[in-house]
């Protein structure tokens, strides 16, 4: 009996130890894992859920994540920070570089290399192309001034050109850019 009872401890003894070692290899492993994982993949997995992003310069947007690209994402707005905003839901395309904090995202992620060729190269100037291309009036946030107002006629390589309503055409570079709101 007494055999039986040292190696029956030993077998658990042994049990818990490779217990305790798969553990600490499990944790190793997603810690790995979580190490290489961006803020937009974890962004790209959130569609449809509620988000709330802070952007440079202090503006807050909140609302139903609608599509994401490469290195933007855009939000059916449904409270803004902007009182003087009229159109209060109206979507916003914030650039991933002005985001400075983000909350509501779903726990999982999605890399981008895992997305079709269209969507993986769907970046900030593609969007803003087909601002320029429908030529509907927007609102320009920049991260360290206050907003413009008109048509974006021009989205270069590194900026974009807005037309106000005085005839003014502002060349805005996109690293400046916090948001872009339908006006």
């Amino acid at each position: 009996m007494r055999w039986e009872r040292l190696w029956s401890d030993l077998e658990q003894q042994a049990e818990a130890l490779d217990r305790d070692e798969l553990a600490a290899e499990v944790h190793d492993r997603t810690v790995i894992e979580q190490s290489s994982v961006q803020l937009m993949d974890r962004v790209r997995a959130s569609l449809g859920l509620r988000l709330r992003c802070d952007v440079a310069g202090g503006g807050r947007w909140q609302g139903v994540l609608l599509g994401v690209g490469s290195n933007w994402f855009a939000l059916a707005r449904s409270d803004t920070s902007d009182a003087s905003d009229a159109h209060g839901h109206a979507p916003v395309i914030l650039p991933s570089v002005a985001v400075t904090a983000v909350a509501g995202l779903a726990p999982r992620a999605v890399m981008l290399d895992a997305l079709g060729p269209v969507a993986r190269r769907s970046t900030l100037a593609m969007a803003l192309r087909r601002l320029v291309e429908a030529g509907e009036r927007v609102q320009v946030h920049r991260s360290q001034a206050s907003p413009l107002s008109g048509r974006l006629t021009v989205c270069g390589q590194d900026y974009v050109e807005l037309c106000d309503d005085d005839a003014v055409t502002w060349s805005v570079p996109t690293a400046a850019l916090g948001a872009v709101t339908m006006a």
